[in-house]
């Protein structure tokens, strides 16, 4: 495999998505007030990125990404020394995660599938942001593959992927904000940008979670 072709696939499971092609299916542009919410105590959301891809650019490289993100929180504190309307709380992620990138020779693919728990925050200012804290390291399989034939198998510790949210429109005053966008592709750590879209589906609901049945 040519050498300007090999990826350290180590630096690819801190993803972070970018350049939305379709406006959030929420209403609410960014720059309503945020008072209304100044008195709610605690929220709930859910984000999950789903992305399913196998792509051959026009210089021959591919990327092949078959990605499930679930991260859920419960935001069950209000910062009161923070600049804006800011909340934290627990977040909990469960995912399944496979990215290729290579040629149309061989490709090097990173595998895993886990859950973890780690802290989160919500900030409400001219858009709604939803962020993890730091995520855990998790093994990871990487996998040289050549047509249908895996010529080399290891194992070793990642950054765990998860589902955050930035520039989404606020909630309409106290209701449930259900929102849903593609977005064009990938930044990996070291700068790479990957083609691949992603659907981010996202929830956010005032108060606490309902009860699991």
């Amino acid at each position: 495999m040519p050498t300007s072709r090999r990826v350290r696939l180590g630096l690819l499971a801190g993803l972070f998505t970018i350049a939305a092609v379709s406006a959030p299916a929420a209403a609410g542009g960014g720059q309503r007030a945020v008072s209304p919410f100044a008195s709610i105590k605690q929220w709930s959301a859910e984000v999950v990125v789903t992305s399913d891809c196998d792509r051959v650019a026009f210089d021959g490289s591919r990327t092949v990404i078959h990605n499930r993100i679930v991260t859920t929180y419960e935001f069950s504190e209000r910062v009161a020394d923070a600049a804006g309307l800011t909340w934290r709380g627990r977040a909990s992620t469960t995912y399944r995660w496979s990215v290729g990138v290579g040629d149309r020779e061989f490709l090097d693919v990173e595998e895993s599938a886990g859950a973890f728990d780690a802290d989160g925050t919500l900030e409400l200012s001219d858009s709604t942001t939803i962020s993890i804290g730091r995520a855990p390291g998790r093994p990871f399989t990487k996998k040289k593959i050549r047509g249908d034939s895996v010529l080399d198998t290891s194992t070793a510790e990642d950054t765990a992927p998860a589902a955050g949210l930035t520039d989404a429109p606020l909630p309409l005053d106290e209701e449930t904000q259900r929102g849903d966008r593609m977005e064009a592709g990938y930044i990996l750590l070291g700068g790479m940008v990957v083609t691949c879209p992603a659907q981010r589906q996202w929830t956010l609901h005032p108060g606490a979670p309902a009860p699991k049945r």
